[in-house]
């Protein structure tokens, strides 16, 4: 068992808190600044302009997707009862509701993903596994976790598998392993006093064999090679795990990658406030989330005394009497209150209490005063949870069309690099696909969420403003079509999504047009919207963007119509005027006159 001084406890639960805070705010004016190179030599990290001018809209520390995730998960840890009002773990679920009630703007990449699948009614870890989320090695996971650490004082089996159960609401795979180790980090820093030690401590409690433990023994080998030349260790991980990662997970916002940035600024930093935060900044990538995590943890070391008054007290003519004015202004996040950041320190810590003594610890007293003693061999067990939604393939009984017909219709048949450009891309541009041709050439999965399937890849079909986007399929003569199987690609913060999409068959007219020499019919076709169609899952309405989400499969079915053609057709949402589509599969049956299956044409 271990002990510690609830006064301790509650005063390194404050400082962390202020560290993260601070190190967040601070590291926003260098977020993403500095990838192939550092920060170039004789330019010394300070507050940006910008973000001393949201301090000041603020009078004190302003939320941001480094903090306010962990505070929205505070509120839900202080509502989880049990039925005789006691404490218990929160569950998915609750999680889950928590992030579609407060999450209406300000997220991206993994968690804009795993919000967009709440929507359509998955839960963790569904939301963020590999073959339902395109993110889940991305960065998101390690920047919103920290909670689960602190309120873990010295139970590290138990802050890690805690660590790894919260952060697949939106990873995955070895994307999960720095959000482990930081969780471990954290909850040692209560007792252990050395961030190398720290470092070396949580990297026992990841998978041996995995990436992350393998990236933490290659950053601890590059720290003491060059244990004066942080460039030269920087160069090394920017190589490694940047310029030579797969194609298939090179983002700036990869997991592994900066979790290797924020180690390496945790080694140089020493122990050190300042310096850390210097070092995160300097070494760069999604700067924030590290400076965020790292200094939240020195703070634990250094105590809130150990953080320089100029980053405490940032508008020196304010006048403040307390760090950071002791107040937490609330400018991301639907329905969730401005605080004092002492008050939140305060209810952190009471989780963290009620957190111990759930696993087999207690509160004792010393000599007056209270100390809290902790199981630290105490594992987590994770709550139990309704089974997963699945949406079963339910047309698969029907012949697939697709393979018969005889040419795809879109409204551009090839991937825009130019447009490409002008927007930020999330996604590993090895997912998107250079040609329309792709939607044909990936079959539809039996049920969605598939159980396990690989990466699909996406077409990016741009088109001009205000005009409609459309995919679909030809065949020489009518088919009979009863359903439409539609899969998402990848989406972007500016677009990707259908707004209102509707299906449409190209058909004989109703009314027979004029007669040819020979007396023979002309027959007229014309595009109809088909009448009575069902989406399953259901499509989100409008153009509302955190609603929609990547890799989504739609069935579509309707009463069965007789065409020649037919196309999911709609605006483009969002403003970067694309479009995403993985796949487009049709099923019904050959028409009278029959058909035969082959290739489309290339």
């Amino acid at each position: 068992m271990l002990s510690i001084p609830m006064s301790e406890y509650a005063r390194k639960v404050h400082a962390s808190w202020i560290g993260q805070c601070v190190g967040n705010m601070f590291g926003l004016g260098y977020e993403n600044l500095f990838i192939d190179e550092p920060m170039p030599h004789g330019q010394d990290p300070v507050w940006a302009p910008w973000v001393l001018d949201l301090i000041r809209q603020a009078d004190g520390a302003f939320s941001d997707d480094d903090t306010d995730v962990e505070y929205m998960y505070l509120l839900a840890m202080e509502a989880a009862k049990d039925e005789q009002g006691g404490s218990r773990d929160v569950t998915c679920e609750e999680l889950a509701r928590r992030w579609m009630h407060h999450v209406r703007s300000h997220v991206w990449v993994a968690n804009r993903a795993a919000l967009g699948l709440m929507h359509h009614g998955l839960r963790p870890p569904a939301t963020g596994r590999q073959g339902v989320s395109p993110h889940w090695f991305q960065i998101d996971a390690q920047l919103v976790n920290e909670i689960w650490g602190v309120t873990a004082p010295g139970m590290l089996r138990h802050a890690a598998d805690r660590s790894a159960w919260a952060a697949r609401v939106m990873a995955d795979g070895w994307g999960i392993e720095p959000t482990i180790h930081y969780g471990v980090m954290y909850a040692a820093a209560f007792f252990e006093n050395d961030v190398a030690g720290l470092v070396d401590l949580a990297g026992a409690f990841l998978p041996q064999d995995g990436r992350f433990a393998r990236t933490v023994r290659h950053l601890r080998e590059l720290h003491a090679a060059h244990p004066d030349d942080w460039c030269a260790a920087r160069r090394q991980v920017c190589q490694t795990y940047f310029h030579e990662e797969d194609p298939a997970t090179k983002t700036i916002w990869n997991a592994n990658l900066n979790a290797a940035a924020g180690i390496l600024a945790l080694l140089y930093g020493g122990g050190d406030f300042r310096r850390t935060l210097e070092m995160c900044c300097r070494i760069g990538f999604d700067t924030d989330n590290q400076a965020a995590t790292m200094c939240g943890l020195v703070a634990m070391l250094v105590g809130v005394e150990g953080i320089p008054d100029e980053l405490l007290f940032p508008l020196p003519e304010r006048r403040w009497d307390q760090p950071l004015n002791d107040r937490y202004h609330n400018r991301t996040r639907h329905d969730l209150p401005d605080a004092s950041l002492a008050d939140q320190s305060r209810r952190i810590a009471e989780q963290g209490v009620a957190t111990v003594l759930r696993a087999g610890g207690r509160l004792e007293d010393r000599s007056g005063e209270p100390w809290l003693v902790i199981n630290a061999d105490a594992n987590f067990v994770a709550p139990s949870e309704k089974d997963a939604v699945c949406y079963a393939l339910r047309c698969g009984e029907r012949e697939n069309l697709t393979r018969s017909a005889s040419g795809i219709l879109a409204h551009c048949r090839r991937l825009d690099e130019a447009a490409l450009e002008r927007i930020i891309v999330f996604a590993p541009r090895a997912l998107l696909a250079d040609g329309v041709d792709v939607i044909h050439r990936q079959a539809p999965e039996p049920c969605w969420p598939p159980p396990a399937c690989a990466a699909p890849r996406s077409f990016y079909g741009f088109g001009p403003q205000d005009t409609e986007h459309f995919y679909g399929y030809e065949w020489p003569h009518p088919v009979r079509i009863e359903a439409v199987v539609f899969r998402v690609g990848t989406l972007e913060e500016v677009g990707g999504w259908f707004a209102d999409p509707r299906i449409e068959v190209l058909a004989e007219a109703p009314e027979v047009g004029d007669r040819s020499m020979r007396g023979a019919p002309k027959v007229r076709e014309e595009w109809r919207v088909v009448a009575d169609a069902t989406w399953s899952p259901s499509c989100p309405p409008g153009d509302q963007p955190l609603r929609h989400a990547p890799w989504v499969q739609y069935e579509i079915r309707f009463p069965a119509v007789e065409a020649r053609a037919v196309r999911i057709i709609g605006r483009a949402g969002g403003t970067g005027n694309f479009t995403s589509i993985a796949s487009l599969a049709v099923f019904g049956s050959p028409a009278a006159s029959g058909s035969r299956e082959g290739d489309l044409p290339a």
